[in-house]
């Protein structure tokens, strides 16, 4: 069975739950070993904010619970902020460093609530359950193993398991240039694909000022060991130094990039210098980067990072308490002009005065302020529901938009401020809306004050270098000459044939700058790619060709640098990567037919081919390639012949290997298409574009039609069952019999927090409840399935493309009218077939609310989910509502006598005085509101059998009413006797009854000759209380095989007078009762034959009861 991938939100959720629970029960016992009794009132709640007090009380009331189970991460983090040094003395080491971890995992629990956030990704999810484990470790929980477990299995996922073998490495033969990874050694850390960690890029400046990050950031030493000083980072040092020693420099700076552009890295390599500069500048290379640049001793630095701060008040160390971005800014600064000049603005939510804050910047001078991640701290308050912070975005943004210019003003004040450019990530909030806010864009910036300067951290010609310096510790220059002198081999002789750089000397530098790379792999990762809105770009690009380098360094494959080409598709950490930079779901199919895989058309092109194509996969790789390149904005999709040859030629691989390959292209691949010069994969095959624009062409009737007969096909069967299809567009008979009702479209469901809404569940209801004009009586043995919405507008398009197939093959044409080739219609059919299959695979996804009686006679629901291939709507329903895993099953194919026993007859009859005739027990199953029994009788007899043997009861046959009984069975094995048990005569028997019928049996037996008694299964030496006794007792009731009741002259206004006095009772006596009805009719006014086809036959056709007329 194939393993089952969590999504990123899946794991936090589940780390979530593992801490909560963890910290619930630590703190209620941490409490009471301090306080007692009294430990919820003296040592929780006092230690929290009143509005805090109010929401736990109001919770544990709602929920009926014990009120430590209400209490969510942000009330653990107040509570133990307070009392660290009492309550919790001893458990963790560092204040700031635990409270930074405590406000991420509060403020990770509020983003996971709520529906606005963006998706989480890898590295965020790592960094908080990182967090979670460093607070679970403290007080030696068990839940930090399970949470460091979830946290391997969230890097690990999209990456192999296991590091593969290494091979047998094969240097280049003696005299020729080395391959890369004999002349460049990566940083330990990129060495094995199973043991990276890509979160290593993801840093935050909130948790290296506490403390809380990972060694590699917040330990100056290391930190600047692995830093590339790049042209504007050195610059935008000097201008702070320079700034905060009175010199020149811009007083603020907004470092505005795409989201994992550099600038977290910048303000670390500020942060460091200013908080630290001897330890900095003493690690080896920095001073000779920053040349005479001179950091101030004893500057103050204070540091926002707005993804560790929301709208709840911090509590500080030494008791003060925080709320806004302005008073955590002061607190840094100095904490007593805080509290003297802040604080109260600060706990009313209100900016403060200019002249109050000036006090503050101008006793902290020289200082430099670091404010990142600022949007995310604006969306959450932005979308707060607290009435305390109501105004706080407003007054948050006039005192940014104050903040920069009073800088502009104080000598020795430094601000650093970042934004990012995406606008879907952050919430909905406009990063150039806010700038305007901000009064920071240049054309309404006075331009005498110079306000804010714009920087850049990383500049593209830049990167090459930082790619390289970030994932080697040491490369060869001598090897790496050698390398591109031997590439300019190949591109000299025919630069036509290239990029049209490359004859330049910029472009034979930055090919040793990215060396082992080649520039043609970073240009399309960080440039093409990075045209995506919300791509981030020095990350995610960091993060792959860390997989790709672990990759190669263990397969030692004979490349010289590492090209587009190269990239190892059948790495799942690698691929996943790459598809994921498309944007959307769907490229892994895209990859598995045309690339890697057994049915690749890749690897088949490239063993016709023989030779060097196999041994180098030439093929794959000019479609790896492609693919790379098929990534980015609108306008850079798609790669030319030239940035072909760039990603897959070297001197041993000459353009003679690929530009036969090209000329055959887009065939034979499936998802490759051409526009021009243009190469591009999509997700739509080539074809597709016909199939897509004749499937929206597609009448609704005959959409309908195709849905229609898949549901058959779809729909499915289960034994017991009465399954109808396409129902409810007739009233559905009101029948004892199970019923499993598939709905026609018009009751769809929308799909609103994991329930069904809309106005179809209103219609389901009124199914469910009534039949016809009056209240439904057999409502436990229906059962209703209904289509999702959204799921069935999905079936919908997949009816129409399948339709789609069916006419592009009827016509045997193309788009621009050239007939179809028997290969292209062979395979048009084979996938016509595979749409066939997956539109079935989609009506059964379609199909997945399933609506029936619950227990308390409530109409209650469950959601199927997603269906997979050959799974029928039916059978899913009744193996859902069948499985033990989600508790109660409905559906019970087998049953205990226990369960019988006090699930059953404890609702059917709890006086065990009385018998309980099996007859009128089998027939509540109906009625009542009990599990449903597909194989009633069977399921009852087995259970009974069950406890016969336990002793729990026996049955009885006679007459009950006259108490007048003819046989007493308490042995099991003569049950097989009894043809049926539910005619009526037989009865079940318990406790003091039981007894008292066995000693009434036994005494007739003994009054009676032998001749008129007959033993059936107990000899005389059995014991007494297992007896088996018959007697000639009365004669049972007569009963009739077939009657005719005749009734003459009924007017049709008393006609429903049948129902109770006939037609129930005949139920009553056997649901599975038939009649046959002749009904003469007589009518004045004549009866119109419009009437008797359409609304009478048709209409009782629907319920599958045949009729027909004649006059006469």
């Amino acid at each position: 069975m194939a393993e089952v991938t969590l999504t990123n939100k899946d794991i936090l959720r589940r780390a979530m739950d593992l801490y909560v629970g963890a910290m619930r029960r630590f703190i209620k016992e941490r409490l009471m070993a301090k306080h007692g009794d009294s430990w919820f009132q003296q040592g929780l709640m006092n230690s929290l904010p009143g509005d805090q007090q109010r929401q736990i009380e109001a919770e544990a009331k709602k929920r009926g619970s014990d009120r430590v189970d209400v209490l969510e991460p942000k009330h653990l983090q107040r509570l133990i902020e307070k009392q660290f040094n009492r309550s919790f003395d001893g458990v963790w080491r560092d204040y700031n460093v635990t409270s930074t971890r405590l406000r991420q995992v509060a403020n990770a629990r509020l983003d996971v609530s709520h529906e606005y956030t963006r998706d989480f990704s890898t590295d965020e999810v790592a960094e908080v359950l990182r967090a979670m484990v460093g607070i679970l470790e403290g007080p030696r929980l068990p839940e930090a193993k399970e949470v460091a477990d979830l946290r391997v299995l969230l890097l690990g996922q999209g990456r192999e398991t296991k590091a593969p073998a290494a091979v047998e490495a094969k240097p280049a033969p003696p005299g020729e240039v080395p391959y890369w990874w004999q002349a460049a050694e990566p940083h330990d850390g990129f060495k094995d694909p199973a043991k990276i960690d890509t979160s290593l890029f993801a840093a935050s400046l909130g948790s290296v000022a506490a403390g809380a990050a990972r060694e590699e950031y917040s330990n100056p030493s290391v930190f600047f060991a692995g830093t590339y000083f790049t042209e504007n980072l050195v610059r935008t040092i000097a201008d702070v130094a320079s700034r905060m020693q009175g010199g020149p420099g811009a007083a603020a700076t907004e470092l505005q990039t795409p989201f994992g552009g550099g600038k977290t890295h910048a303000l670390l390599a500020l942060y460091h210098l200013v908080k630290s500069p001897r330890e900095s500048l003493a690690v080896p290379g920095v001073r000779e980067a920053l040349g005479d640049v001179v950091i101030p001793e004893g500057a103050r630095i204070a540091v926002f990072d707005g993804q560790e701060y929301g709208s709840d008040v911090i509590l500080k160390e030494d008791g003060t308490t925080v709320s806004s971005l302005w008073g955590e800014i002061a607190y840094q600064l100095d904490p007593m002009l805080y509290r003297e000049r802040v604080q109260s603005s600060d706990g009313k939510g209100e900016a403060p005065g200019n002249a109050a804050f000036r006090e503050v910047l101008n006793g902290a001078s020289p200082c430099l302020i670091l404010v990142d991640e600022i949007v995310s701290y604006l969306v959450k308050l932005k979308f707060s529901n607290q009435k305390r912070v109501v105004n706080l975005y407003a007054q948050t943004v006039q005192f940014l938009h104050d903040l920069l210019r009073q800088v502009g003003n104080i000598p020795g004040v430094c601000l650093l401020l970042t934004l990012p450019k995406s606008k879907t990530e952050w919430g909905g909030i406009d990063p150039a809306g806010l700038q305007r806010e901000l009064g920071i864009l240049d054309e309404i910036r006075p331009r005498a004050e110079a306000v804010v300067a714009k920087r850049t951290p990383v500049e593209d010609a830049e990167v090459y270098t930082l790619m390289s310096r970030r994932l080697f510790k040491s490369v060869d220059r001598a090897v790496a000459e050698r390398a591109v002198d031997a590439y300019y081999g190949v591109y000299g002789p025919r630069p036509e044939l290239f990029d049209q750089n490359v004859g330049s000397a910029e472009y034979r530098s930055q090919m040793l700058s990215a060396y082992p790379f080649h520039p043609e792999l970073i240009d399309v990762l960080y440039k093409k790619w990075g045209t995506q809105e919300d791509f981030p770009r020095t990350r995610a690009v960091l993060q792959l060709l860390a997989d790709v380098v672990a990759d190669q360094w263990v397969r030692r494959p004979p490349t010289y640098a590492i090209q587009s080409s190269h990239l190892n598709l059948e790495n799942q950490s690698i691929r996943s990567r790459v598809v994921t930079a498309g944007g959307q779901a769907g490229w892994d199919p895209v990859v598995a037919a045309d690339i890697i895989g057994g049915d690749a058309h890749a690897d088949p092109e490239d063993a016709a081919r023989g030779g060097e194509y196999v041994s180098r996969r030439i093929v794959r790789g000019i479609a790896t390639t492609i693919l790379v390149h098929s990534f980015g904005g609108q306008a850079s999709a798609g790669a030319l012949p030239s940035e072909i040859r760039m990603g897959s030629v070297d001197h041993r691989l000459g353009p003679e290997y690929i530009d036969p390959v090209l000329e055959t292209l887009p065939a034979p691949f499936w998802y490759l298409h051409r526009e021009g010069q243009v190469l591009r994969f999509d997700k739509n095959e080539n074809i597709e574009r016909r199939i897509a624009d004749t499937a929206r062409k597609q009448p609704e009737a005959a959409v309908n039609e195709k849905l229609r007969a898949a549901l058959s096909q779809a729909i499915g069967s289960a034994p017991g069952f009465r399954v109808l299809e396409w129902a409810g567009e007739e009233a559905i008979a009101d029948r004892p019999e199970l019923t499993i009702a598939v709905l026609a479209p018009r009751f769809m469901v929308a799909a609103d927090d994991g329930k069904p809404a809309g106005r179809g569940l209103a219609d389901i209801e009124g199914l469910w409840s009534r039949a016809g004009s009056g209240f439904r009586e057999y409502r436990n043995p229906l059962m209703l399935i209904a289509p999702d919405q959204d799921q069935w507008r999905r079936a919908e398009d997949a009816a129409r493309e399948v339709l789609a197939y069916g006419v592009v093959l009827g016509a045997g044409t193309k788009a621009r009218g050239q007939g179809l080739s028997q290969v292209e219609r062979q395979d048009l059919q084979a996938r016509q077939k595979e749409k066939e299959d997956s539109l079935r695979t989609s009506l059964a996804t379609a199909y997945r609310w399933v609506f029936f009686a619950s227990d308390s006679g409530e109409l209650a629901s469950v959601d199927l989910g997603s269906a997979t291939k050959n799974e029928r709507i039916v059978n899913r329903a009744v193996e859902r509502l069948s499985d033990l895993n989600y508790g109660a099953p409905k559906v019970l194919h087998a049953m205990s006598a226990n369960y019988f026993q006090s699930r059953v007859l404890s609702r059917f009859s709890a006086d065990e005085g009385k018998e309980v005739n099996l007859a009128e027990l089998s027939r509540e199953f109906s009625r009542r509101f009990l599990p449903l029994l597909p194989a009633r009788e069977e399921t009852l007899r087995e259970a009974i059998r069950e406890g016969m043997k336990l002793g729990q009861w026996a049955l009885v046959i006679g007459d009950e009413e006259r108490s007048s009984y003819q046989r007493l069975i308490e042995e099991p094995g003569t049950l097989d006797e009894l043809t049926t048990l539910f005619d009526g005569s037989v009865s079940l028997v318990r406790g003091e009854l039981r007894d008292l019928i066995r000693q009434d049996l036994t005494v007739a037996r003994d009054r009676e000759a032998p001749s008129e008694v007959v033993e059936s299964d107990a000899a005389a030496e059995a014991p007494a209380e297992h007896v088996s006794v018959e007697t000639a007792g009365p004669e049972v009731p007569k009963r009739h095989a077939r009657v005719r009741i005749r009734v003459s002259g009924l007017p049709v206004a008393k006609s429903q007078n049948l129902q109770p006095y006939l037609f129930k009772v005949l139920q009553e006596v056997d649901p599975g009762t038939t009649v046959d009805l002749a009904i003469d009719v007589s009518c004045e006014a004549g009866m119109p034959e419009e009437v008797l086809e359409k609304r009478i036959v048709e209409g009782l056709d629907q319920l599958n009861i045949a009729v027909e007329w004649e006059t006469g």
